[in-house]
């Protein structure tokens, strides 16, 4: 049994600050098969602007709308994998994020995108091959596809000397190509 705590903090001097919690746990349940989850607790915090404009540039006296309801706003967030291990080598693994689909916004009804991802792994003593299908909510209830292909390979010369090659290339819809 594995037991993890993390924490994550982005910030823009007092302006905008984000930052994440989280609490996880993950068991090997037999000798090919292993599952984890993660409570997560995002937060925002943005400070409201002494001033506020209109659309045309005139200040005005009214406050910001979007806060309205405050400066900060956190929810709870819930991702969920499992690991399997059908033969020596060969893995597959399954990652649910943000099940819950927390809302993060002040403002709104912006939400922590549920992420799905499917991947397969072969590993020999040189050399690793992976594949990763990926696909996530995007705005207006549309989604992103995505699939990923690596590879690592491992020299080794001397007993104390190594030297790795990794590489991966990725497509998707909305015109997503990467190279690494």
């Amino acid at each position: 049994d594995s037991l993890a705590l993390g924490w994550m903090q982005t910030q823009l001097a007092a302006l905008y600050k984000e930052r994440t919690l989280s609490l996880g746990y993950g068991r090997v349940w037999n000798e090919r098969l292993a599952f984890g989850a993660a409570l997560k607790q995002p937060q925002i915090t943005e400070q409201a602007p002494p001033l506020n404009y209109t659309n045309s540039g005139a200040v005005t006296g009214a406050a910001d709308p979007v806060f309205a309801g405050g400066e900060s706003a956190s929810g709870l967030g819930l991702d969920l994998g499992v690991l399997y291990e059908p033969a020596g080598g060969y893995r597959l693994g399954l990652s649910l994020q943000n099940i819950n689909q927390t809302k993060v916004s002040l403002a709104g009804s912006d939400k922590a995108p549920a992420v799905v991802r499917l991947g397969a792994a072969r590993r020999s003593s040189e050399l690793l091959l992976v594949s990763e299908l990926r696909t996530r909510e995007f705005t207006g209830g549309s989604r992103d596809y995505e699939a990923v292909l690596g590879a690592e390979r491992w020299w080794r010369p001397g007993k104390t000397s190594s030297f790795a090659l990794r590489g991966s290339l990725a497509a998707g819809n909305r015109s997503f190509r990467q190279f690494t």
